[in-house]
């Protein structure tokens, strides 16, 4: 039997709720020694925790065997330092620890739980949020997530603005009557789709300028007309928009209407990029790797800038296994260049 290290974070939980999580690990767990609390963020908790588990060898394999389906993000071996290990527990509280939906967002870097902490807290309101960040970071997951916190009863809608043919806009979004144009139907519009639960509106900064006025009734007034009739109706949606790009940049340049803006830029969220979460590639790699990968691998990948960001991360893993179908993947099976 071997004794092991872990910090463990329990996200927005308080002192019971973090004990209570530790008292409902697998019983091959036996805490030895538990040290004090400290703040990991605002709103986290954290403690250091002594495992001795008889299921387990190495350290890589100590997470397995507590159940946890993460990554050591650094292994010095056996009870060395506090920062041996960072294994994150999203709980809610029942019979036996259950995974909170934010934990698919992976990663234990602070860029990453800062992210985290701030989507619990926006996700329970009725109002806009904006995701910004560089392409690949994984807006569409946030939102996603942002849904799914809400406990919003509807449907979560995706739209992609810039695959929206400019003439068919309106329509799309408001919905049509017949004959109110050639070849219009009787037909709901993404907010219709959308009614009592969350409009996810990607590239928010490719919706073209004369549509702009439309969508920033819809969102003040909670009404819409659909393409035909004058008569309005009311709609019950959160809209959560996305962009990659510079927003109050294009207001300077009359691409983007200033008042938009300001209605949906109320709560705003970055994502980090990949190189700014250096210490989040191996969980990300065990993540999307089906596949065991070399610790020579893991330095290569930490080691590049990821300008595709998660997105291209995961290419990178698949291409690799797909071409080279190694059993371990080693560092010679990287292409990142041509990733």
């Amino acid at each position: 039997m071997n004794l092991f290290h872990l910090r463990v974070a329990v996200l927005g939980g308080d002192d019971s709720a973090c004990k209570s999580v530790v008292s409902q690990l697998p019983t091959t767990v036996d805490p030895v020694q538990v040290g004090s609390w400290s703040d990991l963020a605002a709103d986290e908790n954290t403690f250091d925790l002594a495992l001795s588990l008889d299921r387990c060898d190495e350290p890589s394999e100590a997470p397995f065997a507590l159940g946890i389906p993460v990554l050591p993000v650094d292994v010095k071996g056996l009870v060395c330092s506090p920062s041996d290990w960072e294994i994150v527990l999203f709980s809610e509280m029942g019979r036996r620890p259950r995974w909170h939906p934010v934990h698919r967002l992976v990663g234990v870097s602070r860029p990453i739980l800062e992210f985290k902490k701030h989507l619990l807290k926006v996700a329970l309101t009725a109002h806009p949020l904006l995701l910004t960040g560089e392409n690949g970071t994984g807006k569409d997951l946030a939102a996603n997530l942002a849904h799914e916190l809400s406990g919003r009863r509807g449907r979560f809608v995706a739209v992609n603005c810039s695959a929206i043919p400019a003439n068919l806009a309106e329509s799309q979004l408001f919905g049509s009557l017949k004959g109110a144009y050639t070849d219009a139907e009787n037909r709901e519009g993404y907010f219709q789709e959308a009614a009592s639960g969350t409009l996810f509106l990607d590239e928010i900064g490719e919706l073209p300028y004369e549509i702009q006025a439309k969508l920033l009734r819809a969102i003040e007034n909670q009404e819409l007309q659909r393409v035909g009739t004058s008569k309005t109706e009311k709609v019950d949606v959160r809209l959560i928009c996305a962009t990659n790009r510079n927003l109050s940049e294009q207001v300077r340049l009359g691409a983007f209407r200033k008042d938009l803006y300001y209605r949906i830029n109320l709560l705003a969220l970055k994502m980090p990029p990949l190189r700014e979460r250096r210490e989040d590639i191996p969980m990300l790699v065990k993540h999307f790797s089906k596949i065991r990968v070399s610790h020579s691998a893991i330095a290569k990948l930490v080691g590049y800038e990821w300008p595709g960001n998660l997105r291209q991360l995961k290419n990178v893993l698949t291409r690799a296994q797909v071409l080279h179908e190694p059993k371990i993947l080693e560092d010679r099976h990287l292409d990142l260049e041509e990733s």
